[in-house]
């Protein structure tokens, strides 16, 4: 039975809750002058949403990367599909529309799920390599060769090999990017 007023909190619950069966109104975490556990590690991790360096971890850069890439993609490759509809015309209006809304489904798909699979294993090997050796240009480019490689690795050695310097020389060329600061924070100079 929890005393009244008593707040409840799982991490200074251990030998408190253990040896009298319920929570004790005055709590360490929330005497003294410390601030509390999660304030703490917010000021660690500091509030700040641009990239710097990616300093996120291994989930957060997967997340935020693969879903920029997806969506990018779907834009991408919707618009190339608007454009190829287009091309191809209809003989009324809406077989014109039906033309361009199949062309936007087929390339927007296909075009976003490329880059979102590609940037899915690069996070991975890059997570991977850092683990063993610094952060450097030849850990993104591994990883990105990697990525492409393993993306069309049934397809033959040869497109794998095109693929593989595709996104090492798209993926490379945007880490390198995302590194400048005043590309990442655009107030910087201000």
């Amino acid at each position: 039975e929890v005393e009244p007023g008593a707040s409840f909190c799982f991490c200074n619950m251990g030998d408190d809750y253990l040896s009298s069966g319920g929570v004790k109104s005055n709590l360490e975490i929330l005497q003294g002058g410390g601030a509390p556990l999660l304030q703490q590690q917010a000021d660690k991790k500091g509030d700040n949403l641009f990239l710097k360096g990616y300093g996120r971890e291994w989930g957060g850069s997967m997340t935020y990367s693969v879903g920029m890439t997806y969506g990018l993609g779907m834009l991408t490759g919707s618009s190339w599909g608007l454009a190829l509809g287009l091309r191809q015309g209809g003989a009324t209006s809406k077989l014109l529309i039906n033309s361009c809304l199949n062309q936007v489904a087929r390339n927007g798909s296909s075009v976003s799920n490329l880059g979102a699979i590609t940037t899915m294993f690069y996070v991975g090997f890059k997570g991977l390599l850092g683990c063993f050796r610094d952060d450097d240009i030849f850990n993104t480019a591994g990883a990105a060769g990697m990525s492409g490689a393993l993306y069309k690795a049934f397809d033959g050695p040869k497109v794998a090999a095109r693929y593989a310097v595709a996104t090492c020389v798209v993926f490379t060329s945007l880490d390198q990017a995302l590194k400048i600061d005043s590309f990442t924070d655009p107030f910087a100079r201000i």
